[in-house]
Protein backbone atom coordinates (compact mmCIF):
# COMPACT_ATOMS: atom_id res chain seq x y z
CA UNK A 1 0.00 0.00 0.00
CA UNK A 2 1.17 3.44 -0.56
CA UNK A 3 1.92 5.81 1.65
CA UNK A 4 1.94 9.94 2.42
CA UNK A 5 5.71 9.53 2.42
CA UNK A 6 5.74 7.59 -0.87
CA UNK A 7 4.03 10.45 -2.31
CA UNK A 8 5.81 13.06 -0.54
CA UNK A 9 9.07 11.62 -1.81
CA UNK A 10 7.38 11.92 -5.54
CA UNK A 11 6.67 15.34 -5.30
CA UNK A 12 10.13 16.36 -4.36
CA UNK A 13 11.29 13.82 -7.24
CA UNK A 14 8.89 15.26 -10.33
CA UNK A 15 8.07 19.26 -8.97
CA UNK A 16 10.67 20.58 -11.06
CA UNK A 17 9.36 19.12 -14.47
CA UNK A 18 5.67 18.85 -13.66
CA UNK A 19 3.39 22.30 -13.38
CA UNK A 20 1.73 22.67 -9.88
CA UNK A 21 -1.76 23.54 -11.90
CA UNK A 22 -3.97 25.69 -10.10
CA UNK A 23 -7.45 25.34 -8.42
CA UNK A 24 -9.61 28.39 -9.09
CA UNK A 25 -13.19 28.11 -8.31
CA UNK A 26 -16.12 27.49 -10.65
CA UNK A 27 -18.75 29.99 -10.25
CA UNK A 28 -21.13 28.65 -12.78
CA UNK A 29 -20.57 24.68 -11.64
CA UNK A 30 -21.30 26.04 -7.77
CA UNK A 31 -24.47 27.71 -8.73
CA UNK A 32 -25.90 25.30 -10.35
CA UNK A 33 -24.44 22.57 -7.54
CA UNK A 34 -25.40 24.72 -4.46
CA UNK A 35 -21.93 24.58 -2.61
CA UNK A 36 -18.57 26.12 -3.64
CA UNK A 37 -16.44 24.23 -6.08
CA UNK A 38 -13.51 24.15 -7.67
CA UNK A 39 -11.62 22.41 -10.35
CA UNK A 40 -8.10 20.68 -10.27
CA UNK A 41 -6.56 22.26 -13.90
CA UNK A 42 -5.11 19.37 -15.11
CA UNK A 43 -5.53 20.08 -18.35
CA UNK A 44 -2.70 22.93 -17.94
CA UNK A 45 0.09 19.83 -17.61
CA UNK A 46 2.38 20.19 -20.62
CA UNK A 47 0.71 16.98 -22.47
CA UNK A 48 -2.80 18.40 -21.03
CA UNK A 49 -3.13 15.78 -18.30
CA UNK A 50 -2.13 14.25 -14.69
CA UNK A 51 -0.45 11.78 -15.99
CA UNK A 52 2.51 14.12 -16.62
CA UNK A 53 3.03 13.03 -12.66
CA UNK A 54 3.02 9.38 -12.51
CA UNK A 55 4.96 8.43 -15.37
CA UNK A 56 7.60 10.69 -14.96
CA UNK A 57 8.10 9.62 -11.54
CA UNK A 58 8.27 6.42 -12.65
CA UNK A 59 10.93 7.12 -14.98
CA UNK A 60 13.41 8.56 -12.57
CA UNK A 61 13.15 5.87 -10.80
CA UNK A 62 14.62 3.16 -13.12
CA UNK A 63 18.27 1.69 -13.08
CA UNK A 64 20.64 2.75 -15.64
CA UNK A 65 20.35 -0.24 -17.14
CA UNK A 66 16.30 -0.01 -17.78
CA UNK A 67 16.85 3.17 -19.05
CA UNK A 68 19.44 2.06 -21.59
CA UNK A 69 16.90 -0.82 -22.92
CA UNK A 70 13.73 1.24 -22.69
CA UNK A 71 9.98 1.42 -21.35
CA UNK A 72 6.85 0.11 -23.06
CA UNK A 73 3.36 1.20 -22.21
CA UNK A 74 -0.09 0.52 -23.63
CA UNK A 75 -2.51 3.61 -23.23
CA UNK A 76 -5.35 5.06 -25.47
CA UNK A 77 -3.40 8.16 -25.29
CA UNK A 78 -2.73 10.33 -21.89
CA UNK A 79 -0.34 8.20 -20.14
CA UNK A 80 1.14 7.61 -23.90
CA UNK A 81 1.73 11.31 -24.31
CA UNK A 82 3.03 12.13 -21.35
CA UNK A 83 5.59 8.64 -20.98
CA UNK A 84 7.12 9.68 -24.98
CA UNK A 85 7.16 13.46 -23.82
CA UNK A 86 9.39 12.49 -20.41
CA UNK A 87 10.83 9.56 -21.83
CA UNK A 88 12.26 11.31 -24.55
CA UNK A 89 13.44 14.58 -22.60
CA UNK A 90 15.55 11.94 -20.34
CA UNK A 91 16.89 9.79 -23.04
CA UNK A 92 14.67 6.81 -22.71
CA UNK A 93 13.76 4.58 -25.55
CA UNK A 94 10.24 4.53 -25.57
CA UNK A 95 7.56 2.17 -27.50
CA UNK A 96 3.54 3.10 -27.04
CA UNK A 97 1.12 -0.12 -28.16
CA UNK A 98 -2.48 1.95 -28.93
CA UNK A 99 -5.77 0.67 -29.63
CA UNK A 100 -6.67 1.19 -33.37
CA UNK A 101 -9.06 2.99 -32.19
CA UNK A 102 -7.36 5.65 -30.34
CA UNK A 103 -7.88 9.72 -30.74
CA UNK A 104 -5.75 10.32 -33.83
CA UNK A 105 -4.44 13.60 -32.29
CA UNK A 106 -3.12 11.53 -29.30
CA UNK A 107 -1.84 9.09 -31.59
CA UNK A 108 0.48 11.49 -33.63
CA UNK A 109 1.20 13.62 -30.80
CA UNK A 110 2.82 10.65 -29.73
CA UNK A 111 4.34 9.96 -32.51
CA UNK A 112 6.11 13.78 -32.61
CA UNK A 113 7.92 12.66 -29.75
CA UNK A 114 9.85 10.34 -31.22
CA UNK A 115 8.44 7.34 -29.29
CA UNK A 116 7.86 4.11 -31.33
CA UNK A 117 4.16 3.81 -31.84
CA UNK A 118 2.24 0.35 -32.57
CA UNK A 119 -1.44 0.23 -33.74
CA UNK A 120 -3.54 -2.60 -32.92
CA UNK A 121 -6.67 -3.80 -31.19
CA UNK A 122 -9.73 -2.00 -30.08
CA UNK A 123 -8.82 -1.86 -26.47
CA UNK A 124 -5.81 -1.33 -24.24
CA UNK A 125 -5.69 -4.96 -23.15
CA UNK A 126 -6.10 -6.29 -26.62
CA UNK A 127 -2.53 -4.78 -26.88
CA UNK A 128 -0.94 -6.24 -23.53
CA UNK A 129 -0.11 -9.52 -25.44
CA UNK A 130 1.94 -7.44 -27.73
CA UNK A 131 3.31 -5.53 -25.26
CA UNK A 132 4.33 -8.68 -22.95
CA UNK A 133 6.01 -10.14 -25.89
CA UNK A 134 8.16 -7.26 -27.00
CA UNK A 135 9.27 -7.06 -22.94
CA UNK A 136 10.33 -10.52 -23.02
CA UNK A 137 11.98 -10.10 -26.53
CA UNK A 138 13.72 -6.47 -25.87
CA UNK A 139 13.92 -6.71 -22.58
CA UNK A 140 12.02 -3.21 -22.06
CA UNK A 141 10.22 -2.28 -19.04
CA UNK A 142 6.64 -1.52 -18.23
CA UNK A 143 5.19 1.45 -16.97
CA UNK A 144 1.51 0.88 -16.71
CA UNK A 145 -0.62 3.37 -16.98
CA UNK A 146 -2.31 3.03 -13.47
CA UNK A 147 -1.38 -0.30 -12.02
CA UNK A 148 2.01 0.39 -10.64
CA UNK A 149 2.74 2.09 -6.88
CA UNK A 150 5.24 4.49 -8.48
CA UNK A 151 2.80 5.94 -10.95
CA UNK A 152 0.02 6.33 -8.28
CA UNK A 153 2.25 8.07 -6.40
CA UNK A 154 3.04 10.35 -8.98
CA UNK A 155 -0.64 10.99 -9.66
CA UNK A 156 -0.89 11.46 -5.51
CA UNK A 157 0.18 14.73 -5.85
CA UNK A 158 -2.67 16.38 -7.27
CA UNK A 159 -3.80 15.48 -3.45
CA UNK A 160 -1.09 17.22 -2.14
CA UNK A 161 -1.61 20.33 -3.66
CA UNK A 162 -4.99 20.42 -3.21
CA UNK A 163 -5.40 20.59 0.84
CA UNK A 164 -2.77 23.38 -0.31
CA UNK A 165 -4.54 25.39 -2.21
CA UNK A 166 -8.29 24.67 -0.88
CA UNK A 167 -7.35 24.17 3.11
CA UNK A 168 -11.09 23.81 4.09
CA UNK A 169 -12.08 21.10 1.16
CA UNK A 170 -14.58 18.76 2.46
CA UNK A 171 -14.81 16.40 -0.79
CA UNK A 172 -12.92 14.94 -3.53
CA UNK A 173 -14.36 13.77 -7.16
CA UNK A 174 -11.85 11.92 -9.09
CA UNK A 175 -12.72 9.85 -12.03
CA UNK A 176 -11.73 6.69 -12.13
CA UNK A 177 -10.89 4.26 -14.82
CA UNK A 178 -8.23 1.66 -13.83
CA UNK A 179 -7.82 3.50 -10.58
CA UNK A 180 -4.19 5.36 -10.88
CA UNK A 181 -5.21 8.71 -9.67
CA UNK A 182 -7.70 7.89 -7.07
CA UNK A 183 -5.58 6.00 -5.21
CA UNK A 184 -3.11 8.07 -5.55
CA UNK A 185 -5.17 10.94 -4.60
CA UNK A 186 -6.85 9.60 -1.59
CA UNK A 187 -3.43 8.29 -0.34
CA UNK A 188 -2.14 11.81 -0.12
CA UNK A 189 -5.37 13.47 1.00
CA UNK A 190 -6.42 10.99 3.96
CA UNK A 191 -2.78 10.66 5.38
CA UNK A 192 -3.31 14.66 5.76
CA UNK A 193 -7.26 14.95 6.27
CA UNK A 194 -8.83 11.80 7.27
CA UNK A 195 -12.18 13.83 6.82
CA UNK A 196 -12.22 14.37 3.36
CA UNK A 197 -14.73 12.53 1.62
CA UNK A 198 -13.33 10.90 -1.54
CA UNK A 199 -15.70 10.18 -4.19
CA UNK A 200 -15.07 8.42 -7.14
CA UNK A 201 -16.87 8.45 -10.60
CA UNK A 202 -17.13 6.54 -13.40
CA UNK A 203 -19.36 5.82 -16.63
CA UNK A 204 -22.05 3.83 -16.72
CA UNK A 205 -20.62 1.73 -19.68
CA UNK A 206 -17.43 1.16 -18.09
CA UNK A 207 -18.28 0.60 -14.37
CA UNK A 208 -15.06 -1.64 -13.22
CA UNK A 209 -14.62 -0.21 -10.21
CA UNK A 210 -18.46 -0.47 -8.84
CA UNK A 211 -18.52 -4.03 -10.02
CA UNK A 212 -14.95 -4.60 -8.13
CA UNK A 213 -16.28 -3.10 -4.57
CA UNK A 214 -19.45 -5.50 -4.68
CA UNK A 215 -17.74 -8.41 -5.92
CA UNK A 216 -15.08 -7.74 -3.11
CA UNK A 217 -11.68 -7.87 -5.82
CA UNK A 218 -11.04 -6.71 -9.32
CA UNK A 219 -13.25 -7.91 -11.13
CA UNK A 220 -13.52 -7.72 -15.18
CA UNK A 221 -16.09 -5.77 -16.96
CA UNK A 222 -17.32 -5.93 -20.99
CA UNK A 223 -17.51 -2.24 -21.61
CA UNK A 224 -19.96 -0.26 -23.82
CA UNK A 225 -18.75 2.74 -26.50
CA UNK A 226 -18.35 6.15 -24.37
CA UNK A 227 -17.13 9.42 -24.66
CA UNK A 228 -14.89 8.83 -21.73
CA UNK A 229 -12.03 6.99 -23.12
CA UNK A 230 -10.24 7.56 -20.47
CA UNK A 231 -11.82 6.11 -18.18
CA UNK A 232 -12.56 3.45 -20.19
CA UNK A 233 -10.84 -0.46 -18.81
CA UNK A 234 -11.92 -3.60 -18.77
CA UNK A 235 -10.49 -4.51 -15.36
CA UNK A 236 -9.10 -2.26 -12.35
CA UNK A 237 -5.70 -2.80 -11.55
CA UNK A 238 -4.73 -5.55 -8.72
CA UNK A 239 -2.71 -2.74 -6.64
CA UNK A 240 -5.32 0.46 -7.11
CA UNK A 241 -7.75 -2.20 -6.07
CA UNK A 242 -7.05 -2.38 -1.92
CA UNK A 243 -6.51 1.65 -2.17
CA UNK A 244 -10.00 2.18 -3.98
CA UNK A 245 -12.02 -0.36 -1.15
CA UNK A 246 -9.57 0.90 1.98
CA UNK A 247 -9.66 4.84 1.18
CA UNK A 248 -12.79 6.01 -1.32
CA UNK A 249 -16.02 7.10 0.69
CA UNK A 250 -17.98 6.17 -2.46
CA UNK A 251 -17.85 5.02 -6.35
CA UNK A 252 -20.73 6.76 -8.54
CA UNK A 253 -21.40 6.08 -12.26
CA UNK A 254 -22.98 8.31 -14.46
CA UNK A 255 -24.35 8.06 -18.29
CA UNK A 256 -23.48 8.63 -21.51
CA UNK A 257 -25.79 11.56 -21.79
CA UNK A 258 -24.79 13.09 -18.21
CA UNK A 259 -21.22 13.10 -19.94
CA UNK A 260 -22.39 15.13 -23.19
CA UNK A 261 -24.50 17.75 -20.59
CA UNK A 262 -21.90 18.30 -18.55
CA UNK A 263 -19.18 18.69 -21.71
CA UNK A 264 -21.02 21.18 -22.70
CA UNK A 265 -22.07 22.85 -19.28
CA UNK A 266 -18.50 23.31 -19.12
CA UNK A 267 -17.97 24.17 -22.85
CA UNK A 268 -20.76 26.57 -22.87
CA UNK A 269 -20.34 28.22 -18.98
CA UNK A 270 -16.62 27.82 -18.08
CA UNK A 271 -15.41 28.20 -21.90
CA UNK A 272 -13.28 24.67 -20.82
CA UNK A 273 -12.94 22.20 -23.64
CA UNK A 274 -12.79 18.95 -21.96
CA UNK A 275 -12.62 15.29 -22.68
CA UNK A 276 -15.16 12.69 -21.76
CA UNK A 277 -12.99 11.68 -18.54
CA UNK A 278 -12.64 14.92 -17.27
CA UNK A 279 -15.90 15.95 -17.70
CA UNK A 280 -17.11 12.87 -16.35
CA UNK A 281 -16.48 13.80 -13.02
CA UNK A 282 -18.30 17.22 -12.72
CA UNK A 283 -21.73 15.25 -13.88
CA UNK A 284 -23.02 14.08 -11.01
CA UNK A 285 -21.96 17.92 -9.35
CA UNK A 286 -23.36 19.49 -11.61
CA UNK A 287 -26.61 17.21 -11.35
CA UNK A 288 -26.63 17.32 -7.44
CA UNK A 289 -25.79 13.24 -7.35
CA UNK A 290 -23.67 13.58 -4.42
CA UNK A 291 -24.23 14.99 -0.82
CA UNK A 292 -21.74 17.89 -1.13
CA UNK A 293 -20.63 20.32 1.32
CA UNK A 294 -18.48 23.87 0.59
CA UNK A 295 -16.40 23.34 -1.31
CA UNK A 296 -16.21 20.30 -3.44
CA UNK A 297 -12.93 19.78 -5.67
CA UNK A 298 -12.98 17.87 -9.21
CA UNK A 299 -9.81 16.82 -10.82
CA UNK A 300 -9.85 16.89 -14.46
CA UNK A 301 -8.39 14.28 -16.44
Amino acid sequence: MLTGADIEAARNRIGAAVVRTGCPESFPLGAAAGCHVRLKAELRQRTGSFKDRGSLNRLLLLSREQREAGVIAASAGNHAQALARHAARLGIPCTIVMPDTAPLIKVTNTQATGACVIQTGETLSDGMALVERLMAEQGLTLVHAFDDLAVMAGQGTMGLEIVEQVPDVTTIVVPVGGGGMISGVATAVKAERPGVRIIGVEAEASPGAVRSLEAGAPTHVEMSDTLADGIAVKQIGDLTFPHLQALADDVVTVSEEDIIRAIFFLLEREKLVVEGAGAGGGAPIRQRKLALGPPATAPRA
